[in-house]
């Protein structure tokens, strides 16, 4: 691999996608990877750990030498808040970004034969019907932006996990849940959009309103960022970076991105940290309270 004054042998790189064939995160890292690789002067290999709600693939990626040739493509904040959730010995101070290259949204999608046109309408439904929402996995990111969704409009909710957003899209439109939570760069014509999870409109989604705009402010910012295993030598963290920054800007992955619907956000590795540790602040106090919920459940 050369960058600048770097060189590292052609052993080839590996990127692991904690989630399976064809989910959003593995299309973003496949084109990312076929961009990147020759400005690296080498391949960049894509090994799908799905399981466990990213366990099994941020694991993998610990377990390799810090040495830059296993990189990780994670859903932020998901590894920030992960493991206070669920209790797996490693937390995201054990990685160092490399970048961050996107950001992707929660939607909340209802089909179009769905008596609800708006999220205050579905809201008012489910103030008073249990109603079933299908996530992209339980206890990440769609899921816990429901959580706080139900809390502030004191409703009901049933929670239904699949592993993937397109599962979960897919049960929708086969009747199994009244509506889908999740991650999302584009869907079916079938399917209407109630409410984006953003602070504001977004300019590739003019059209669909936020859940803020809306009456109700719920954290559910979603930013994709590839990292390495922390000891990992700094030249090369910033030998991948650069060549990150620069697949951003060609033209394949600027049109391939603005097809999916997916933002380019491009952000240094120091700059992705700082997202990850306002990630641990802002969604604390949400999975204390699924923490709370599941102990009270147990006693």
């Amino acid at each position: 691999m050369m960058n600048g004054h770097i060189r590292l042998s052609k052993k080839p790189i590996q990127m692991i996608v904690p989630s399976d064939v064809g989910s959003n995160i593995d299309v973003q890292a496949r084109l990312l990877a076929e961009a990147a690789g020759p400005l690296l002067g080498n391949s960049i290999t894509i090994v799908n750990k799905p399981g466990k709600r990213t366990v099994f693939g941020v694991t993998e990626a610990l377990e390799a030498p810090a040495d830059g040739y296993t990189l990780i493509f994670l859903i932020i904040p998901s590894i920030a808040i992960q493991p206070y959730l669920h209790g797996i010995p490693y937390t995201y101070r054990d990685l160092v970004p490399v970048a961050n290259v996107s950001e992707t949204y929660i939607m909340l999608y209802c089909n179009m034969d769905s008596p609800w046109r708006t999220l205050e309408e579905f809201i008012g439904y489910a103030q008073h019907t249990r109603t079933i929402i299908g996530c992209s996995g339980m206890g990440m990111l769609p899921h816990i932006a429901g959580i706080e969704l139900a809390k502030k409009a004191e409703a009901a909710f049933s929670y239904v996990g699949y592993p993937s957003s397109h599962h979960a899209i897919e049960a929708l439109m086969e009747k199994k849940t009244d509506v889908a939570l999740v991650l999302s760069s584009a869907h079916d014509e079938k399917l209407r959009t109630l409410a984006i999870f953003e602070p504001e409109r977004k300019p590739s989604l003019p059209r669909v309103p936020t859940a803020k705009e809306q009456g109700y402010d719920v954290i559910g910012y979603v930013r994709d960022s590839i990292a390495v295993k922390k000891g990992t030598p700094p030249e090369i963290i910033d030998a991948l970076g650069d060549a990150f920054k620069k697949a951003l800007v060609t033209p394949q992955i600027q049109s391939a991105f603005f097809s999916r619907k997916t933002e380019i956000k491009y952000l240094n590795s120091k700059d992705t940290m700082k997202l990850w540790i306002s990630a641990v602040k802002a969604y604390r106090w949400v999975f204390d309270e699924i923490r709370q919920t599941q102990e009270s459940a147990r006693t």
